[in-house]
């Protein structure tokens, strides 16, 4: 068997050639996506990189238009597809392939749980398991370019070379510490691609907390909008309309023209005035009360916050793991919001993480309040 750290990539360029690819797929393979996005609201692939047991292949997108091979390679029920910090990829294949992996380990995630590094560079990855360095020199580059340079086949193909061998060891690792379960179930969490909800993006813009009903509700209106026009024009949401201006016309008591030239150029006033009017009139003032953002945490919850994180950091050390997978900052917020509720614990109800931290959590908050 050829030994895939030094064999030369194959490159495949035409839908003879994928087809064929799958012939050499085991139950386990490495893929790894290069794209670009500096002025699309959806990514451009520009090359999808394969890597088996014995081989290394790099997939042009630009010049091939049957997909179907590679789909069926990905979303195959018995075979596993190794990746490294996921989730870019994952929105490549969701909006360029239309699926995502059947069965995903992330190698990334892996090693959060076998050491307390929650953001392992796939560098360091390499060099931690494989003892290899490698040149990261084209990392910032032209994918879309034909042809491609020998040093952006040389990066994009050490990008999967190692992943099928470390991926092993990986699961051997987690598997002797008996840890398995534990990265399965967070894998269900952390690698499943999520497609964008337009009428749901107003949660994500910074102080809808702030608005009242009435403007919560024209802003989920405008921001609907904005999500479905910057996926139909394929522009980025900021070149359509941004966060902040759709934040300060929800705000607004009145709308008309005036507003609009004041916060967006006269293209942009031109081009959407009507449908921004139309959302401010007429979805933004006729829908129900809204699922309102949480708002932040008052000086005594977060005193609370602090007490988690503390029992975090503890058994994150005692269990040599990244702190990061037994609370981020998020998860920890909304425990506190569910206990100070219904006396829940939200993300730590039924979760590999209950039997670790419940008790504890629910001492320390039952002691605060």
């Amino acid at each position: 068997m050829a030994d895939v750290r030094t064999v030369a990539p194959q490159w495949i360029d035409s839908n003879e050639a994928l087809a064929g690819l799958v012939e050499h797929c085991g139950p386990v393979v490495a893929i790894d996506t290069e794209f670009m996005r500096t002025s699309t609201y959806f990514p451009i692939p520009g090359l999808y990189q394969i890597g088996t047991d014995a081989r290394v292949f790099l997939v042009d997108p630009l010049a091939i238009d049957d997909w179907q091979p590679l789909q069926q390679l990905i979303e195959a029920p018995d075979r596993v597809t190794v990746m490294h910090a996921c989730s870019e990829d994952l929105e490549v294949f969701n909006s360029h392939l239309g699926l995502a992996p059947s069965t995903l380990f992330d190698s990334q995630l892996a090693h959060a749980f076998l050491s307390p590094d929650y953001s392992l560079s796939y560098a360091r990855l390499v060099e931690h398991y494989c003892d290899v360095a490698l040149d990261k020199g084209a990392t910032r580059s032209d994918w879309l370019q034909r042809p491609l340079t020998d040093t952006q086949i040389h990066y994009a193909a050490a990008d999967v070379r190692y992943l099928v061998e470390i991926s092993r060891t990986q699961r051997e690792q987690l598997e002797s510490l008996g840890r398995s379960s534990w990265f399965d179930e967070e894998s269900v969490r952390h690698t499943r691609y999520q497609a964008p909800y337009p009428e749901l993006y107003y949660r994500q813009i910074k102080g809808a907390w702030r608005l009242d009903d009435a403007g919560l509700a024209r802003l989920q209106a405008l921001a609907s909008w904005r999500e479905t026009e910057a996926m139909a024009l394929n522009r980025p949401r900021g070149r359509v309309v941004k966060d902040e201006v759709l934040l300060t016309l929800a705000k607004a008591e009145q709308f008309g023209d005036g507003l609009l030239h004041k916060h967006l150029p006269g293209g942009a006033v031109r081009r959407f005035g009507d449908a921004l009017a139309a959302a401010w009139h007429g979805e933004g003032n006729t829908r129900e009360p809204l699922q309102r953002p949480d708002v932040p945490l008052t000086q005594g919850q977060n005193k609370l916050l602090s007490a988690l994180k503390t029992i975090v950091q503890a058994q994150a050390q005692e269990l040599g793991l990244a702190p990061e997978l037994l609370g981020r900052k998020r998860d920890l917020e909304t425990a506190i919001r569910c206990y100070l509720q219904d006396g829940s614990l939200g993300p730590y109800e039924d979760s590999w993480r209950s039997a670790l931290l419940a008790e504890p959590f629910r001492n320390a908050l039952r002691d605060a309040a």
